[in-house]
This record gives structure tokens, sequence and C-alpha cells, in this order.
């Protein structure tokens, strides 16, 4: 049993120097999760035997820490993380705080991106008041409940996931909001082709690694003038700008939202329709 004690500002990292390998020190990441009272960190396989260690570092660290979770990949179509749990509490729900905004989410069972939170509320403060939202790839809403906070909007905040919707539903529920949200279970191309042509005033689409699946929605749900904010993973912005010129759509521009890779980045697109 190990027996971690904090020190003042000292990181986790700085509270396993004496305790693990420096070889092994030097790997972990500096950087970390946390979600409410769960923190997440990616750690590979071969440092998963350090977990009791590393687990009890961050909470030593973070106080409000009850629960801890390795986290490995991403994948399938709800973009779930497969985590293992290797301290305190196991728990996969929890209440975090984002822009004054209270989620409720369920770290096991839906996509959770808190680093998106400054970008988020860039994105509220680019809608005005009165405008007719889209938010395709809600998820647990983080978006939709951003925009929705501050804005007198009407918003439909569709996922495939219905986890995610149920939460989402809860967060409603938990907030004074200044617009409404619509939230529905769909596949984004099935909902595209049911909802009104030409209805909305501002398309979301967070979803990077699908993006070229879906933009071919854009045009169709689009009004006049209408603008859309889409998240696209890819090595450079060539191909979204001959991408959006297919659909005669006009890139306002394209900005790095944050690096994913040494070779890729994500990056937020601002699109008219013409």
């Amino acid at each position: 049993m190990c027996k971690i004690f904090s020190v003042k500002n000292a990181s986790y990292k700085d509270l396993l120097k004496d305790l693990l390998p420096k070889e092994v020190v030097e790997r972990l990441p500096r950087s970390f999760d946390i979600i409410g009272d769960i923190a997440v960190i990616r750690l590979s396989d071969d440092l998963l035997i350090y977990s009791e260690y590393i687990s009890k570092a961050l909470m030593s660290v973070h106080k409000n820490i009850r629960s801890v979770f390795a986290k490995k990949s991403v994948s399938g179509l709800y973009r779930v993380s497969e985590l293992i749990h290797i301290g305190g509490e196991y728990k996969t729900e929890t209440v975090y705080k984002e822009n004054d905004i209270k989620f409720v989410v369920d770290i096991k069972r839906m996509f959770i991106n808190t680093r998106m939170s400054t970008e988020r509320n860039r994105i509220a403060n680019m809608i005005n008041d009165g405008e007719k939202i889209l938010d395709l790839f809600a998820g647990y809403g983080a978006f939709s409940l951003n925009i929705a906070k501050n804005r007198d909007v009407y918003v439909v905040a569709s996922d495939i996931n219905d986890v995610a919707i149920e939460y989402m539903r809860r967060s409603i529920y938990m907030n004074k909001l200044k617009g409404s949200i619509d939230c529905l279970i769909s596949e984004a191309s099935h909902l595209a082709k049911s909802l009104k042509e030409n209805f909305f005033d501002v398309v979301i689409m967070d979803n990077p690694t699908m993006i070229y699946s879906f933009i071919d929605l854009v045009p169709r749900l689009l009004r006049e003038d209408g603008r859309a904010y889409i998240y696209v993973l890819d090595e450079d912005t060539k191909r979204i700008y001959e991408k959006a010129s297919e659909l005669n759509m006009e890139i306002k521009y394209c900005v790095t939202v944050r690096e994913y890779s040494p070779s890729k980045n994500i990056f937020r697109c601002e699109l008219y329709k013409k």
C-alpha cells in the first residue's frame, strides 16, 4: 500500500518523482481531464501497473477528485471512451460546471470533451437572439446549453446516442435557460431528411472525424445567408474548401481549434449558404 502526501503547489508528477522510475514519470501525461469529481487520464498499457501510485497522486493534489479512470481510446458510433477504473470510488456519473452551466454526464456512456468549454462559449457569443439553431451531433448538449443559456433562441439538439439525449434533458432541468431546446434521438442523415428545408439560421456540426460524411446535409437545412459552424479533423483546410465549393457554399474562415496529433488539427470553419 503506497502512501502519498500532498505538497503545496506540487503537481501529481512531482509527488511521484521519488516513488517511480524517472523514465516512467517522464512518460506520464502532463495534462488530464477533471470532469466534476472524476479524473480521466490517458495511460498506455505498460503504465497501468503504476495505477495505484498515479491515482493517489492525482487525488492528493486535487482534493475534490473521488474517482480516477485511465482512458485508452475513443471508438464506435457513439465515440465513447474505453475506460479502466484505477483508483478511488467506482462511479461514472457526475455533475460538472462549464461557463456557469451544470451538466450531468456519464463518462462511460457518452463522448465528453471539457477542453472545448472556451470554444463553446465563443460560439454561443456569435449567436443572435431569435435565431433557430440545429445542433446535429449534440451529445449531452454542451453546445446547445451554452447557446440557450444566454440567448433567446430555439435549438433542435439531435444525437443518435439515446443515453446522451436523456442526460441532456436532465441538464436542461438543472439550469435556467433563456432559450428553448428540443431534444431528439436520431441519426443525422435521417433527421435531416425529415426537417423543413431552408429553416435554420445556424447549423452546428461537432463531429470532426466524420464531418465529410455529413457536410452535404448543410445546404438543405440552412436558410439563404444562413451559416454553419463545422469542426474538421484534417492535415490542412484544402479539402474542406474544395468540398464547400462543390456545395456552392462560401467559407468565411477556418481556424485551428486545437492540435489533434503531430500531423492533424481540428479546425472550426464558418460556412455561408450563397
